[in-house]
């Protein structure tokens, strides 16, 4: 029987534990703290986020055409009863997964809690104690793209991320969102919906990665939610005005005054959590954008037995996606079982995942299907 580490106890790590010892393998599972960044779906990311629109976009169909009067029965408390109501929801399901995972542990399933990172492309740390193992799946999630912007203190009082932001219980005055993809999009419309005065500022179009009449739909649909939209602007300062209140600077073709905001969001992306794994011990280069380099078959270069499945993996950060490579992923090394199994097979097309849907939890709702859009 063949060992395999599995780093990283989201939604991939998981379903790559689970199903490599179901075909056989010795698990050695490394959670992480908390499994904080690649837990991202449960956590900080669309199970949360979700919940706290639901309600919020309940209200705002109901009201929209005029015939009922609806509003919240303790306005000042609106907002921190969702948050509340949205963290027990989440907080049921972390304790189902939780307790999924406690059923797996045995004599061949090593359930650690805390993190590891490679010293060798065999072996990994974790809390001082070494483990050696045959194949490895990376699975550490992501973690949010800080901006460098004149005068930006993202730790700062007012400043948010999407950590920060749900969490949140007070509805600002106004709000200015950072950054047009999935996360300030769908943040802006339900503020905006809570009645703050939204900004947002994108520094190419909207939704960049995809073609451009979706970005310009959305664009003149969140206008007539309210919204200010900026597009083709770069933020290039940020300071706090003599009442709190944030400027924002930009430029671009147009003259455009300071936006001022009572709260930011700095909604800029997410990147592979990669820094803490000890990928150079292992004889992993990272490329020229700070990720793995990983082949159709989720082998990360120059590494036979070493695989990336998840946000950590950088092809689509997308729960569904974490859980489909890792379940086909595992495969590989799974192969690798026990001590008279096969060899690894050298490729594997990706096609199928690729060729996945891709939906986004904004109005109006877009999705894609294939590998061109």
């Amino acid at each position: 029987m063949k060992t395999i580490a599995v780093l990283g106890g989201g939604s991939a790590g998981f379903t790559a534990a689970r199903l490599a010892s179901k075909n056989g393998a010795r698990v050695l599972f490394f959670m992480g703290d908390n499994a904080d960044h690649a837990s991202l779906c449960i956590n900080a990311g669309c199970m949360p986020s979700k919940a706290l629109f639901v309600p919020i976009d309940a209200m705002h169909h109901a009201k929209r055409h005029g015939w009922l009067e609806v509003k919240p029965k303790e306005p000042d408390e609106y907002l921190a009863q969702i948050v509340r109501w949205k963290d027990n929801e989440i907080a049921q399901f972390r304790a189902y997964r939780q307790n999924e995972i406690r059923e797996l542990a045995s004599d061949t399933f090593t359930i650690i809690r805390s993190n590891a990172c490679f010293v060798s492309d065999h072996e990994v740390v974790s809390e001082g104690q070494r483990h050696t193992f045959d194949a490895a799946i990376v699975a550490t999630g992501s973690v949010t793209i800080l901006p460098k912007i004149k005068g930006l203190d993202p730790a700062g009082e007012g400043v948010w991320t999407s950590d920060e932001i749900l969490h949140n219980t007070r509805i600002p005055k106004s709000l200015a969102v950072i950054g047009a993809g999935a996360v300030g999009l769908e943040f802006s419309l339900r503020y905006a919906r809570l009645g703050s005065t939204v900004t947002l500022v994108a520094r190419s179009g909207i939704l960049p990665d995809y073609p451009g009449q979706f970005g310009k739909r959305i664009s003149s649909i969140y206008e007539q939610e309210g919204i200010r939209v900026l597009t083709h602007r770069e933020v290039t300062a940020i300071s706090r005005k003599q009442a709190g209140e944030f400027a924002v600077e930009t430029k671009g073709s147009e003259a455009v005054g300071p936006i001022v905001a009572e709260k930011i969001l700095l909604a800029t992306g997410r990147r592979p959590a990669v820094d803490d794994l000890g990928l150079k011990a292992a004889g992993i280069v990272l490329n020229a954008r700070g990720r793995l380099e990983i082949g159709d078959d989720m082998r990360v270069k120059g590494k036979e037995h070493i695989f990336a499945a998840g946000d950590v993996a950088g092809l689509r950060m997308v729960v569904h996606h974490a859980h489909i490579e890792a379940a086909s992923r595992q495969r590989m090394p799974a192969t690798m079982a026990t001590a008279n199994g096969p060899s690894v097979p050298t490729s594997w097309s990706s096609s199928p995942i690729r060729n996945l849907p891709s939906p986004a939890a904004r109005r109006p709702t877009r999705k894609t299907m294939g590998t061109n859009w």
